[in-house]
């Protein structure tokens, strides 16, 4: 299933796909804040015991919403969204503003790892000679 514009044309696929993605985060976060709010514990269904085991507690995962749920959630607001044509250029935009924000979040990420390594020693490989040039003179020991 796939949005249509106005005009009766299908979306882009790509803006088409991320809008998908968008409601199925949506979907996840309200029933993850969900779960939270019945006072289930985020990693799930198990308890510790003091042996250092671990046991299963049915009672907490019969409470938890299940991935059918999420499923058939996320497939009837998509769609709802594919329901009525509508045009494309505002998701576009939205879309190109989070593949923007992505793109910057990569090359702050890379900046902070060159930053970190800036007048840090080169950690070399052991068995791994040092390359010499050719026309170098050999260096006494």
């Amino acid at each position: 299933m796939q949005p249509v514009n106005c005009d009766g044309t299908p979306w882009d696929t790509e803006i088409s796909g991320a809008m998908h993605q968008k409601i199925r985060r949506e979907v996840i976060a309200e029933f993850k804040a969900r779960d939270t709010a019945r006072g289930l514990p985020a990693n799930g269904q198990c308890t510790v015991e003091r042996d250092g085991g671990w046991r299963v507690d049915p009672k907490l995962v019969k409470l938890k919403t299940t991935g059918r749920e999420t499923r058939l959630t996320i497939t009837r607001r998509w769609a709802e969204f594919c329901a009525e044509p509508k045009s494309q250029a505002p998701y576009a935009i939205e879309v190109a503003a989070i593949e923007r924000k992505a793109d910057v979040e990569a090359v702050m990420a890379g900046t902070a790892e060159v930053a970190d390594g800036i007048g840090a020693p080169a950690k070399r490989k052991v068995g791994r000679p040092r390359k010499v040039p050719v026309d170098a003179e050999p260096v006494a020991t």
